[in-house]
């Protein structure tokens, strides 16, 4: 018995801080399109720990969008 199997490329784009899309903008406000949010419940051990890590590169926010997404387009179209 043979298997047969089909690839095909994902839709989705992952977007990294540095990124000509990772940041939106409205003509007035700019914003990441990822970011981490840290709860005022988070112990302060544990949220300097995060912050470290986010300072030192350990962690990174990433943005997964679908390719069709209009503004990832308009960013395409205009490099």
């Amino acid at each position: 018995m043979s298997k047969s199997y089909s690839a095909r490329y994902s839709t989705i784009r992952t977007l990294r801080p540095g990124d000509v899309s990772f940041r939106l903008q409205d003509g007035i406000t700019i914003v990441n399109r990822a970011g981490v949010d840290i709860s005022r419940d988070c112990p302060e051990h544990y949220a300097e720990v995060i912050l470290e890590c986010l300072r030192q590169g350990w962690l990174t926010p990433v943005a997964a969008v679908p390719h069709t997404d209009p503004t990832l387009m308009w960013d395409t179209l205009q490099s």
